[in-house]
């Protein structure tokens, strides 16, 4: 009955189904209750227990025996209970799977254990734990270079597989989105121009109203205005006829008046022709008395004029003539571009000096100041005028325009040939006697043609430049004269 009940018990261990386990223990509860109670033992009791423990918990019945299950918790001797767990079957075999046979098969050991020797005075042998019997881990295998190699670029190859298809699916759902906000911009668009053509709708029909409104006010105004309009026309009719019969009226008197004073002129008449004439010697002496005082009266005149031109003439004689003063040579630079070279502050150009033909070889310019009587005049309110000195046509227009306005600079574009002086600087002479008498200067063209170093261009004594006449050509021998103005007081 023991062992059957023992055997029974160690069944139930290692059934893995609760419910099973349950039926397996009423079982053994009905051979238990058939056996006499008193013959139960330690070792039963030990083993109902681990039976009752192992059925709380879920775990696997090896763990049961903890002081077996590590080297350091040995015994020198097998418990008594090892004994009645059955004897191995044909020396080799234990009763409980996974245990371990002794001592020809009269001792079983649990896993991971190993029979020891046994002691004096102990017939059963000690149970020692095994490390050996631990499960051991795999050693990976050695890889050559080349395989280590493979994998690493079969690795990178995966690697670069997945980011590529990362980011495909990346874009994919960026496109995705984007396609959304797309579609989302869409319809607020619609919307919003839905929304613009019902206010510009709400906006007509407002309008038409008040149109209408406004038509109706403006009907009623004018019909308003007319009838005022009416009553006024018919005001001024009524005044305008009773206008007319008055001036009529006083217009009737009035030729009444005249033809009365008419009568009383040919009454007079009348009476004058009716007298007898005078006498013609008198009426020819009146005559030439007439006659003499009017050619008196004319002498008299034509000698007050004759005084006058006299007395002009004498003082034009006086007053002194405009001439130079505080000449200067001025340094210029035709090199630069875009720029102007002009004489200083209230100064006129006089001469140019030259040691070639292009515009680079001017060196100076001469500046003079007009002075009469010792005193400076003004030379301000000045302007720009425009040039051209074509190539292919000449001009005499190249001058400043107005009385007494005469050259003081140039500006000179990129090129260094004639064509490329295109304004120059023109400055009002104050205060002068009298007008200017002006001519041209052909001395110039000799002049402006030489080439030799130092070679001067200059107006009469005394005179300013107001422009220049040109030929075709882009060398400075196209300028043939100058235009020049003298004050001779």
């Amino acid at each position: 009955k023991k062992n059957k009940s023992m055997t029974l018990l160690l069944m139930t261990r290692t059934l893995a189904s609760g419910r099973t386990r349950l039926a397996v223990l009423v079982v053994a509860a009905l051979v238990l209750s058939v056996s006499a109670a008193p013959s139960i033992d330690d070792a039963d009791s030990h083993l109902v227990d681990l039976f009752v423990a192992d059925l709380i918990s879920p775990t696997p019945s090896v763990a049961v025996m903890p002081a077996f299950d590590s080297p350091s918790k040995t015994s020198s001797a097998a418990p008594a209970f090892l004994e009645k767990v059955g004897q191995c079957k044909d020396g080799t075999q234990c009763p409980i799977v996974g245990w371990v046979c002794c001592s020809q098969g009269n001792v079983c050991c649990p896993p991971k254990n190993k029979c020891g020797e046994v002691e004096e005075g102990n017939k059963n042998p000690s149970c020692v734990y095994d490390p050996d019997q631990e499960p051991k881990k795999p050693t990976p295998a050695k890889k050559s270079p080349a395989d280590a190699l493979k994998e690493y670029l079969l690795k990178r190859k995966l690697s670069e597989e997945a980011n590529k298809h990362d980011e495909a699916e990346h874009k994919r759902r960026v496109g995705e989105f984007e396609q959304q906000v797309k579609d989302h911009q869409r319809e607020i668009q619609e919307k919003n121009k839905q929304h613009d053509k019902e206010l510009e709708e709400h906006w007509k029909q407002h309008v038409k109203q008040m149109k209408q409104v406004t038509a109706d006010e403006h009907a009623a105004k004018n019909t308003k205005a007319a009838k005022r309009a009416a009553h006024r026309a018919a005001i001024e009719m009524r005044k305008k006829k009773i206008a007319r019969k008055r001036k009529a009226a006083a217009d009737a008197k009035a030729l009444k008046e005249k033809q009365k004073a008419n009568e009383g002129i040919l009454k007079r008449k009348q009476k004058t022709l009716n007298k007898p004439s005078a006498p013609p010697k008198k009426q020819q002496k009146k005559q030439s008395q007439a006659q003499t005082e009017k050619d008196a009266a004319a002498a008299v005149a034509n000698a007050a004029k004759n005084a006058v031109k006299k007395i002009k003439k004498a003082m034009k004689e006086d007053v002194p003539p405009v001439v130079w003063a505080g000449c200067k040579k001025i340094k210029v630079n035709f090199m630069q571009k875009n720029q102007w070279q002009v004489c200083p502050p209230n100064m006129l150009l006089t001469a140019i000096h030259h040691s070639g033909q292009t515009l680079n070889k001017v060196s100076h310019i001469t500046c003079c100041k007009a002075s009469q009587n010792k005193k400076t005049l003004s030379a301000s309110s000045c302007t720009v005028k425009s040039l051209k000195f074509d190539p292919k046509v000449g001009s005499n227009s190249n001058v400043c325009s107005g009385a007494n306005n005469f050259m003081a600079g140039f500006y000179k574009t990129g090129c260094t040939t004639l064509n490329c002086l295109t304004k120059a600087k023109c400055c009002k002479l104050k205060g002068t006697p009298s007008k200017a008498s002006c001519s041209w200067n052909t001395a110039w063209q000799q002049t402006m043609a030489a080439t030799k170093k130092g070679t001067k261009s200059s107006a009469n004594s005394d005179s300013f430049i107001v422009g220049f006449k040109n030929t075709p050509g882009t060398k400075l021998a196209a300028v043939i004269a100058a235009r020049e103005c003298a004050f001779s007081g």
